[in-house]
């Protein structure tokens, strides 16, 4: 299994670091292109969900199956890929105060191609691409914050079928 790690240090509170990412209503806007589409998901976010995304454009889009599998506000949350490009995916964000605001590290460890030579080929290929994924969410979320845009003024970016269950 290959881990990618990913950290951001940020001016803003960890509660307002773990909410931006914790709403999978900004998704859209944390992700860069070819972007990404909230399918299904309930708000507010809990352990036990699954989400339904499409990541890249429509005419070529990937859906991608996510389960929450813990939830502990305003530290921690890990999803699980249940469905999707990769033979195994899981991403922990993890939000810890400092002096000054707050450090969001995600870290993912994935398998995409199989046996020895894929373990390989995950280094050298995917690896990368999830660094420079995850340099591009990193950018849009400190651009995010210190506007000020949290997900309470999202409205507009809400996709359809996003809501919370009863």
């Amino acid at each position: 299994m290959a881990t990618v790690t990913s950290v951001l240090h940020l001016p803003s509170s960890a509660e307002d670091t773990f909410q931006l990412h914790a709403d999978v209503r900004n998704m859209p806007r944390i992700t860069p292109p070819p972007g990404a589409r909230v399918l299904h998901a309930p708000t507010p976010t809990r352990a036990g969900d699954i989400q339904v995304i499409a990541l890249g454009p429509r005419w070529a889009s990937v859906r991608w199956v996510a389960h929450v599998v813990a939830f502990d506000p305003p530290r921690l949350m890990v999803d699980v890929q249940r469905r999707g490009p990769f033979r195994s995916f899981r991403h922990m964000h993890v939000v810890l105060p400092e002096e000054g605001g707050s450090v969001l590290v995600d870290m993912v460890e994935f398998r995409f191609f199989p046996g020895a030579l894929g373990a390989v080929l995950d280094s050298l290929f995917v690896a990368p691409a999830l660094r420079l994924m995850f340099a591009g969410r990193h950018r849009r979320t400190r651009a995010l914050l210190a506007s000020g845009s949290r997900d309470r003024e999202l409205g507009a970016g809400a996709s359809p079928g996003v809501g919370r269950s009863s």
